[in-house]
């Protein structure tokens, strides 16, 4: 049944998951991956304790040699630009697995943050790897992650590029709600784990701009916001807002 969850509910309950019983397999492993499969991946996964709201995962330039699946939680992505401004290039929620835009790199290209108390498996790139070759669905599972995240990222680009603010964070909000879905949550009813400067930050807009819109949309009785908790009332009126538009869902 779908309900609204808040992606700190798993976290203030820690304790160690494996593959095999984790509710979040269907998103972040391939859907024909067999159970000796899944033992073999647990082998290799390290499991940590929850790390607290703004403790950092991993610097920009930092040598890269893992990835993480985030279990519960949330967590943003950031660039330094080359005059010092710091870029939100993306946020993970359970079942999303960062790190792999730093696959081919020798460090990782942005940071990570947690947005709030978050669980994540550390898997080593080198053992993924490996792996990978003994099992061809997974690694051909993690080009299709790193496929998704290019687009998005050309996605977000056009968003910024073609669409007004409001748009921007229409596209926004649906493409939190179709994440949301994935994960056979609400896709009406959900948290928002990000700060609205960190929202304005990634679609290029300014706090004020970000609330007026918010604010908008309220009055517009489209939805409705309880500090991060998002209720779409009228989820049609919402996607025809941007319906026409060529771009899809940024995320």
């Amino acid at each position: 049944m779908n309900h609204i969850i808040k992606s700190t509910q798993l976290a203030s309950g820690y304790r160690e998951t494996h593959c095999s019983d984790c509710a979040l397999s269907l998103v972040c492993l391939p859907p024909s991956v067999q159970a000796s499969e899944l033992l073999q991946l647990d082998a290799i996964i390290e499991h940590r304790p929850p790390i607290k709201r703004n403790d950092a995962l991993f610097f920009q330039g930092q040598a890269f040699n893992r990835v993480y699946a985030v279990r519960s939680g949330a967590v943003k992505t950031t660039l330094v630009l080359n005059n010092g401004i710091e870029q939100v290039t993306g946020f993970y929620l359970p079942g999303d697995i960062i790190g792999l835009d730093s696959i081919g790199h020798h460090e990782y290209v942005n940071s990570a943050y947690a947005l709030e108390t978050t669980t994540l498996c550390a898997i080593p790139y080198t053992d993924l790897k490996s792996l990978g070759r003994l099992i061809p669905s997974l690694q051909d599972h993690i080009s299709g992650l790193m496929s998704y995240e290019i687009r998005q990222g050309q996605q977000a680009l056009l968003s910024i590029s073609k669409l007004t603010a409001q748009e921007r964070i229409v596209m926004f909000l649906l493409s939190i709600s179709t994440r949301y879905q994935r994960r056979r949550l609400s896709g009406h009813h959900f948290h928002l784990p990000m700060s609205r400067s960190s929202i304005g930050n990634y679609l290029g807009l300014t706090l004020e701009t970000v609330s007026r819109v918010f604010a908008q949309l309220q009055q517009q009785q489209v939805l409705t916001v309880n500090n991060k908790d998002v209720h779409i009332l009228d989820f049609d009126y919402l996607s025809q807002m941007v319906e026409p538009k060529s771009v899809r869902a940024v995320s």
